[in-house]
């Protein structure tokens, strides 16, 4: 009788043994099958970004470019590496498993209401002149003051004033010694502001504490933000002269006749202002755009693409959910407008009258400028490349 017990009992345990095999194999079968169409689905949209490449457009990558590599991949991201993909394969499935990783959203650290104490460097916007940035920061303003006043839940109204401040070269003496005084006023309000907008080289940012904030910056073909810097203003930095001419006393080396930061507006002024490093210094243009590519590849959140507003607002909106046009809780709408349009009269006419310029550049204008926006137009096209492996990231969550 005893033997008959244990024999029932050994019977017992191998088949719960047999049991948890069984579940262990289909979990097995389930997670891998799961895996598969993932990575299936990835391939498709990688090997979508494959086939663009090799075509010199406003919307596709050159394949001149210097491209450095991307920050190192943990191992848990290489999980949905692909072997089948071509040789550069590996780097562009592990390129979007860490985009997929650096694009979730974080939701923004709220101060007390009663002590209105700030929580600084949460939020950063690189902003360059005639991309979309005034216009992003009217998105980021309206979104900022909704979330203070506590609406919008979790997409953003934990309330209590988020500090925000901006410095840009435009005020050009200010901007000097903000830069260059450890004791300038504008010290402490960037070092303990939660929302900041930068209209200066990222160097700029890193120096003054913002260099680990969560950022975002929107960029535009080089050759339509210069064009449109010239129409807009053509009077106050150009002094009404056509643009060849600008470009012709650049080159002789008459930069005093354009104040502030006009003259490099002109010239390769993107790359710079996503250098990390010191602009002032004696650096090679090989440097140059490896450093500015590099940014743009692993410093920001999202890189957007004016000319696809409507994807880069997407990329935006799914990063930093506060920023939403519509938030559940609250009525106010946080949209993009469409700010500093060029001047309805330029005053560059016959008795301060409006001298008609195209919205498109001539010709020769557009020789120009592209002969003196090379770095721009590569980083441009890296920067188009990256927008796509957002994309397919932003695809995947």
């Amino acid at each position: 009788m005893k033997k008959s017990a244990e024999r029932n009992s050994c019977l017992d345990r191998l088949a719960l043994c047999l049991f948890l095999l069984l579940l262990s194999i289909t979990c097995f079968i389930y997670s891998w099958s799961k895996e598969y169409r993932r990575n299936g689905e990835l391939m498709s949209v990688l090997l979508k970004i494959k086939h663009t490449r090799g075509f010199n457009d406003s919307n596709t990558l050159s394949g001149n470019s210097i491209v450095p590599d991307a920050s190192p991949i943990s191992q848990d991201q290489k999980k949905v590496k692909i072997d089948v993909l071509s040789s550069y394969g590996e780097y562009d499935t592990a390129m979007v498993a860490q985009l997929m990783e650096r694009m979730k959203p974080v939701p923004l650290v709220y101060p007390s209401k009663i002590r209105n104490v700030g929580t600084p460097t949460q939020f950063m916007h690189l902003h360059h002149m005639k991309s979309g940035g005034t216009s992003l920061g009217a998105v980021i303003d309206c979104a900022t003051n909704r979330a203070s006043k506590g609406e919008g839940g979790v997409f953003g109204g934990g309330g209590g004033i988020l500090r925000q401040y901006s410095l840009s070269e435009c005020s050009y003496t200010r901007f000097q010694n903000c830069v260059s005084n450890p004791l300038a006023s504008c010290r402490p309000l960037a070092a303990n502001a939660s929302i900041m907008t930068y209209c200066s080289p990222l160097f700029t940012s890193n120096q003054l504490g913002w260099g680990d904030a969560r950022a975002i910056t929107v960029l535009r073909n080089p050759i339509d933000r210069v064009w449109s810097m010239y129409r807009f203003q053509t009077k106050h930095c150009f002094s009404c002269k056509n643009l060849t001419d600008v470009y012709a006393d650049i080159s002789a080396g008459r930069m005093d006749d354009y104040p502030g930061v006009c003259a490099f507006q002109l010239s390769n002024h993107i790359t710079r202002n996503l250098m990390s490093l010191d602009v002032s210094g004696n650096i090679t243009d090989e440097d140059k755009i490896n450093d500015a590519i590099n940014n743009v590849r692993n410093r920001f959140v999202v890189v957007g693409l004016l000319e696809k507003l409507n994807s880069t607002k997407r990329l935006i909106e799914y990063s930093f959910p506060w920023m939403q046009k519509s938030i559940p809780g609250s009525d106010i709408e946080c949209d993009f407008p469409h700010s500093n349009g060029s001047p309805s009269n330029n005053h560059c006419g016959p008795n301060n009258s409006h001298k008609p310029i195209p919205d498109i550049p001539d010709e020769e204008s557009r020789a120009v400028i592209e002969k003196n926006n090379q770095l721009d137009m590569k980083l441009y096209d890296a920067a188009v490349e990256h927008f796509e492996y957002q994309m397919a990231a932003l695809s995947m969550t």
